[in-house]
């Protein structure tokens, strides 16, 4: 049997490539949904520091408060 044991530490370049792969994961989804149903699906990706900052009560206010 093995044990895992987690010191509460992160290494951040192992963060960082879990992200960057959930991130093409998604764009991929979107890709894939859109073929399969014939509307166009997209990826926002929304910090949470900036979704706090924005307090958006509506989904759809995001890309436009977003938008540069």
């Amino acid at each position: 049997m093995t044990t895992l044991i987690w010191d509460g530490a992160y290494d951040a370049d192992s963060t960082r490539r879990v992200i960057e792969t959930n991130d093409r994961a998604a764009l991929i989804w979107c890709e894939n949904a859109t073929v399969l149903t014939g509307t166009d699906w997209r990826y926002l990706k929304v910090p949470q520091g900036e979704l706090t900052r924005l307090q958006a009560t509506e989904f759809a206010d995001l890309p436009v408060a977003l938008a540069p």
